[in-house]
């Protein structure tokens, strides 16, 4: 007999759930009282009790912050400081393609001091705020029973995660809260912390359950030592010149070190610091003053720029660091302070001068803010790589997945002409605002794309009088050979479908495009993509910024392009706009300068990009970092193997993801190597749809020493034995069950039952590799195959 239930009888058991919730939500009041906010900063803690910064940070770092960290954080939670975690979580998100309007700024230590302040703003509590007892520190804590659900419900280890078990950037969340924990236990009991992976080990669990029934205290951060904070000192005084000069430098070196971790590198290169304005003095506690962008009107002028200490874990995908000291004083004093000019009047902060970099620091060398922003090339791109805007597919489609930048030679046109030149046409170079229309694109990439028209007949006219009319050639001088040493004179960029890198050097085997960058491009995608852009913005600020950078990616090819003959410009050309729009193709073909100015190079082979490349690389010499070829790996039978691995071509690389680690040991020896696959496309000219647009069979792969990017998607740990074999799988591979298989046989799944060791020898590795850039990697992109 087959037993059916009566409406009456499921209608009494949905009240009876509904009672049930009701009762769980009060029964934590009737047990425990009212909550309340509650800040749990401490001055000590008993000796025999979890501390903070000894017991707990370690665990989370390693453990929780691979998630929890920056904008992604999920429901907002981030482990990265014990703040972090007084603050508790949020059902908004930070990134919302779909925003109509502009959303309040939520970030950490700046849009908000304080639980209480943050309880006002809509963030609810992952720790007890009832009155506090074991009890109740453990029932009311959705930390501790997200630690205890996944406790109680491990994965299946070395299995793929069931499809209720979602993951990557873009699944849905639940931001389950105490009152209702036990309804979101019930109905997802494999969502556990740490989510979709291993659970943690007895002694990191003990840990932190442990810290959370004491009531998850902590003690300050521990003072600075006395000779960085006589550093910091000097510094924020050099900061905070008097007079117009001063003030006007200093505005523009906070509008390009906001997102920076400066460090002191004379003294320590573990302790990091952010440039804030402030209501206070150097010398007196720092009152932040919070804008949504550094651009904002502070909306006072008595301000001061000072040096914060960075309070929160150091994580791979926003770490920037950027080194003060004396080399670095000196130089800046060069260029701002020892260079002949005034500064009359100081520009405010209105909407033409937050729309338009070119007017606000007009009265600032021109030369002297290219050689800064040339000095560190590499970190003034990487704004753009790591900065918020750099979130997703849809951010990201507007590069190429491999592609080689290199600057225009700061000596190689008269500073006067550039400065006459940029201001004449500064209106051209308005960049869309904040309020960007939501709803009309199209019609704002026309009216943008009729301006850059305008722009580009008048650089086409300005490079017409320096070139012909002044009898000039482009040669190779045109390129800034990093006076000879400096590294970042050469730089690779890999997009990974979602997430990107840029690199120091010729990573690669020659890319199907590269960019020559010159000063107003520089600054212009510093200021679009870096400090105009508004995480929080509404979508249509956050779709015209990623429209506008079409004009300024094609303003870097076509730099490029005139460096090589007029007849291969246009084959180049052709090939990397296959199947655009009409209004990009109308727009290519406007100006003609290509067609009338010859480079005055000797090409001698029958592929003059190539050629190109090499000649390049040549008169850049020592300049170009080399640190991710493969040949500085010292081991020769993995040095061949990883050299046959990279040329890996076509349709087999559709199995592999985008960024994959290669941990590979050999006896007492271990090398790292990232197998990255570049996608090729016929353009990249529209934000949808990239899918119509690929090319499989022109798909290649680059191989680098060393792991390369803060998103990795795969993990692969292998024997020196196994690599000749791994190499010809993956040559071999055909289908999706073909890469399940390499799986099965040399990856390190997100459920494997050793997954927390392998991730702990990476952050080791790269570590070693370099201590100063070492963040805790994110492993939200992490695969599930």
């Amino acid at each position: 007999m087959i037993f059916k239930p009566s409406r009456l009888l499921i209608v009494s058991a949905i009240l009876l759930l509904g009672a049930c919730a009701v009762y769980t939500t009060n029964n934590l009041v009737d047990r425990y009282g009212n909550a309340s906010a509650k800040d749990r900063e401490v001055i000590a803690i008993d000796a025999n009790q979890v501390d903070y910064w000894r017991d707990v940070k370690p665990v989370l770092d390693n453990r929780c912050v691979v998630c929890h960290a920056c904008y992604d954080a999920p429901c907002q939670l981030k482990a990265t400081a014990p703040e972090g975690l007084a603050r508790g979580a949020s059902k908004d998100k930070v990134y919302h393609p779909q925003r109509l309007t502009a959303a309040p700024p939520s970030r950490l230590f700046q849009d908000a001091f304080g639980v209480e302040a943050w309880r006002e703003r809509g963030f609810f509590p992952v720790l007890n705020e009832f009155k506090s007892s074991t009890e109740a520190n453990r029932e009311a804590s959705v930390m501790y029973r997200m630690l205890q659900l996944k406790a109680d419900h491990p994965v299946m280890l070395d299995t793929p995660l069931t499809k209720d078990v979602p993951v990557g950037i873009n699944r849905d969340e639940f931001c389950p809260q105490a009152e209702n924990f036990d309804a979101f236990a019930n109905e997802h009991p494999q969502w556990g912390m740490p989510y979709g992976l291993p659970g943690l080990s007895k002694n990191e669990f003990t840990t932190l359950t442990q810290w959370v029934q004491e009531g998850g205290r902590y003690t300050p951060l521990s003072p600075l030592d006395t000779k960085l904070e006589a550093q910091r000192a000097e510094w924020e005084a050099f900061l905070n010149r008097t007079g117009n000069k001063g003030r006007l430098v200093s505005r523009y070196l906070y509008e390009h070190l906001f997102l920076a971790h400066l460090y002191f590198s004379e003294l320590d290169q573990t302790t990091f610091f952010k440039i804030v304005r402030s209501h206070t003095p150097p010398g007196q506690p720092v009152k932040l003053l919070s804008t949504r962008r550094p651009i904002d009107d502070p909306g006072t002028q008595d301000f001061y720029y000072r040096l914060v200490r960075e309070q929160e874990t150091i994580v791979a995908k926003t770490h920037m660091p950027y080194a003060l000291n004396t080399e670095r004083m000196q130089f800046w004093q060069g260029l701002f302070f020892n260079t002949n000019y005034t500064v009359g009047t100081l520009p405010g902060y209105d909407k033409k001068h937050i729309e338009n970099p070119f007017l606000t620091f007009a009265q600032l060398p021109v030369k002297s803010r290219y050689k800064f922003l040339l000095k560190e090339a590499q970190f003034s791109i990487m704004n753009f790589i790591k900065g918020p805007v750099c979130r997703g597919q849809a951010a990201l489609n507007v590069i190429k997945d491999h592609f080689w930048v290199f600057f225009v030679d700061p000596e190689v046109i008269s500073e006067a002409k550039v400065a006459e030149f940029l201001q004449e046409n500064a209106d051209y170079y308005d960049l869309p605002n904040a309020d960007s229309d939501v709803y009309l694109p199209l019609s704002t990439w026309l009216h943008y794309s009729h301006k850059q028209k305008k722009l580009l007949d008048a650089r086409e006219a300005f490079l017409k009088e320096q070139l012909v009319d002044e009898n000039r050639s482009i040669t190779l001088d045109m390129i800034w050979d990093g006076e000879g040493n400096n590294k970042n004179a050469a730089l690779t960029i890999f997009r990974h479908f979602d997430s990107a890198t840029v690199e120091q050097g010729l990573v690669g085997a020659p890319p199907q495009t590269a960019w020559v960058i010159g000063y107003s491009l520089l600054e212009r995608i510093h200021y679009l993509l870096v400090a105009s852009y508004d995480v929080y913005g509404n979508v249509g600020h956050q779709l015209m910024s990623r429209l506008y950078m079409d004009f300024l990616r094609m303003d870097g090819e076509s730099t490029f392009l005139l460096m090589l003959p007029s007849e291969t410009r246009a084959q180049e050309r052709q090939t990397w706009y296959r199947k655009a729009s009409p209004e990009v193709v109308d727009y290519l073909k406007h100006p003609a300068l290509d067609n009338r100015v010859e480079p005055d190079i000797d090409y001698r082979s029958s592929t003059p990009k190539l050629e190109l490349f090499s000649l390049l690389e040549e008169r850049l010499g020592d300049a170009v970092n080399h640190r991710r070829d493969l040949d500085n790996i010292d081991n020769k039978v993995v040095r061949k193997a990883l050299q046959r691995l990279a040329k890996v071509k076509g349709k087999t690389t559709e199995a592999l993801p985008e960024n994959t680690y290669l941990y590979i040991h050999d006896g007492e020896q271990h090398f790292a190597a990232s197998l990255l696959r570049n996608n090729a496309h016929l353009n990249i000219t529209s934000m949808f749809r990239e899918d119509k647009y690929l090319v499989p069979e022109e798909n290649d792969v680059t191989v680098t020493n060393g792991f390369t990017g803060a998103y990795p998607i795969a993990f692969f740990d292998l024997d020196v034995e196994q690599l000749a074999d791994f190499v010809d799988a993956v040559g071999a591979l055909k289908s999706k069950d073909d890469y399940t298989q390499l799986v099965n046989q040399y990856g390190v799944r997100r459920t494997n039952a050793n997954f927390w060791p392998e991730l702990d020898k990476i952050h080791a590795a790269l570590r070693e590799f370099d201590p100063v850039e070492f963040g805790v990697l994110d492993l939200n992109r992490l695969q599930n195959r």
